[in-house]
């Protein structure tokens, strides 16, 4: 499932859910550009690279996007289960932006690098910020660490009913 914007212009609403994606060869979910997104009760499994990759999620200026991801499981994939990168459109205009990420009921396990990662990319961006809620979330033998956050810009972060064992590094870095 390949989804894409430009990052510049204004948020596209998309849902995904019911779905299984099982033995792609690439990404099973790949997304790029500015979206307002729910994926709900999907399964994304044995892909070659991520279960899921948002090479970019961009959040335009003056605008809050959100993604809800609820009850979906990302295992035994080539690289991460779930690899969020937040970036700030490569051409700021006036204002601030912000990200609203909530990770809820969902399982990261046997993954061949990090369980679930969420990367900050607009540490250059004045004014742009994160709200992240991980609630429920299970991240089991996976080759990294289970939750490996990368915040090295403005964020708050809500983690709650975590279980992270029997990875290979940290269990929630």
């Amino acid at each position: 499932i390949r989804l894409r914007s430009l990052p510049d212009a204004g948020k596209t609403d998309a849902v995904v859910a019911g779905c299984t994606v099982v033995g792609a060869t690439a990404d099973g979910l790949s997304v790029d550009g500015s979206f307002e997104l729910w994926v709900d009760n999907s399964d994304f499994e044995s892909c070659g690279a991520e279960g899921v990759a948002f090479g970019k999620l961009y959040a335009p200026a003056a605008e809050v996007v959100s993604l809800d991801i609820r009850g979906c499981r990302f295992s035994r994939n080539g690289q991460e289960g779930l690899d969020l990168q937040l970036a700030a459109p490569p051409v700021l205009g006036a204002g601030i932006g912000e990200f609203r990420i909530t990770l809820v009921d969902c399982d990261a396990i046997d993954n061949a690098l990090d369980g679930v990662r969420i990367d900050l990319d607009y540490e250059t961006a004045a004014g742009w910020t994160s709200r992240i809620q991980m609630r429920g979330v299970t991240a089991h033998s996976n080759v990294l660490a289970g939750v490996h956050l990368d915040l090295d810009a403005d964020a708050s972060v809500f983690a709650h009913r975590l279980a992270c064992s029997a990875n290979g590094t940290d269990g929630f870095q």
